[in-house]
């Protein structure tokens, strides 16, 4: 009797494979939050958990696709890695800025997309080969990293149903072919990451790293900012102890709405005093002014800090366009907007809070107003804002109350308003 359960005793699984339980535990949980599975057969969404188990990426972030490809559970299991996350490596490696060309080709109909990839450290070259009289198209080609991207005619019809296929939603085919020609790009600049890199970052929201049963709320409805936002609510939930106090209340603490009980300390610093002499000045580097009156008074060398700052500039619009294509579009709600628009205010006064959102997202300052600011640029905004509560009371600021600080100065510079930048060492920026 023993030989025969010793037989029929299952094999265990390969080394990193997970057990057969939580395969299924996965799969089951892959049934009810990605649409492509209910037309997939039992053996294909257990194949596509195990992929999920042993990658670590994150399902609920759309990060790993999977279909059949009959569309019936008749066909071969099809799986695709979102291309967001390669890019997201890549940013994290090092910053780049993409230009794209897009052109149709008359005879054929292709579609062909040019991606000119160049990484921050390239961007001097390219501007000092620019200023001996270069050419652009050659000093480009010096610099960057060119990656194509084609769409066929074919790809875009149906055999089957003798028309044109309709593009992915809310997309279209020279969208896809630019993302082509961007991942092609990147992996000319960047090489071929490991799956162990890719999946680094696959659970961290914010700041903030969640675990699987953090998500089990989310459901196929549910935009990904809306999964992400659940997901962070649920993990500092469970790393915290709840304050027992209302959004309402906690709003009021941080300065929108009426108190409802004694206010906790001031999260944001009084402004340091103003040093006595220009030595004092430059030995105690103080952070940028928050009035528009110190401000004015900031003078010194142009500071190795500037770099850094247009960094952090091009990580946010880059976090907006992934928020975007992770589906945070259209309008933000007005609570959103009306608390961004007071949080910046309280870090950098109202004659400033339209300018340095303007200079963030390379808006034109003449008739700005913040209403032209998307739903994907008003999550980033709050996402650097967001206090974080340390206990049932009081808050700390994140590192964005310090940053856009740092942030207002440049663009008062590059706005002719301050002509040099205050003294300041690289190490010196809190980002």
């Amino acid at each position: 009797m023993s030989e025969e359960k010793a037989l029929t005793k299952p094999k265990p699984a390969p080394v990193g494979w997970g057990d057969r339980d939580e395969v299924k535990e996965i799969a089951d949980r892959l049934r009810l939050f990605v649409p492509g599975t209910k037309k997939m057969n039992d053996q294909e969404v257990l194949a596509y958990a195990q992929l999920v188990q042993q990658t670590g990426l994150n399902p609920c972030r759309n990060e790993l696709y999977a279909w059949d490809s009959n569309g019936d559970g008749t066909g071969d299991l099809v799986t695709q890695l979102y291309y967001g996350i390669l890019v997201r490596w890549a940013q994290d490696q090092e910053p780049f800025n993409a230009h794209f060309t897009t052109t149709l080709d008359p005879d054929t109909e292709d579609i062909t997309s040019q991606c000119q990839l160049v990484r921050q450290s390239d961007r001097k070259l390219l501007a000092e080969l620019l200023t001996y009289g270069v050419e652009y198209r050659e000093a480009i080609g010096l610099c960057a990293s060119i990656g194509t991207g084609i769409i066929t005619k074919a790809e875009r019809w149906s055999r089957k149903y003798n028309k044109e296929i309709t593009p992915p939603k809310g997309k279209s085919w020279p969208w896809k072919a630019e993302k082509r020609a961007l991942v092609d790009a990147v992996r000319r600049a960047y090489g071929e990451p490991s799956t162990e890199e890719l999946a680094r970052q696959a659970w961290v929201v914010g700041d903030t790293l969640t675990i699987p049963s953090d998500w089990k709320m989310v459901t196929p409805e549910m935009s990904i900012p809306e999964r992400e936002a659940l997901a962070l609510a649920e993990a500092r939930t469970r790393t915290r102890k709840p304050s027992g106090r209302s959004f309402e209340q906690d709003m009021a603490d941080l300065g929108f709405g009426e108190p409802t009980e004694e206010p906790p300390e001031e999260i944001l610093s009084e402004t340091p005093p103003e040093p006595e002499s220009a030595v004092e000045a430059e030995e105690s580097a103080p952070e940028p002014p928050e009035t528009a009156q110190e401000g004015m008074k900031a003078v010194g060398d142009m500071a190795p800090a500037e770099p850094i700052i247009r960094g952090y500039k091009l990580k946010l619009q880059r976090d907006a366009q992934v928020a975007r294509e992770r589906g945070a579009t259209g309008n933000p709600s007005p609570e959103q907007r009306g608390l961004m628009n007071g949080m910046v205010k309280k870090i950098v006064g109202d004659e400033f809070r339209k300018l340095v959102l303007a200079w963030i997202f390379d808006y034109d300052t003449a008739g700005f107003s913040t209403d032209i600011l998307d739903a994907a640029e008003v999550k980033i905004i709050l996402d650097e804002l967001k206090p974080e509560k340390v206990d049932g009371r009081n808050y700390e600021p994140t590192r964005g109350f310090q940053v856009f600080k740092w942030l207002l100065h440049q663009a008062q510079i590059d706005f002719g308003q301050i002509e040099m930048f205050a003294k300041t060492e690289a190490d010196d920026i809190p980002f």
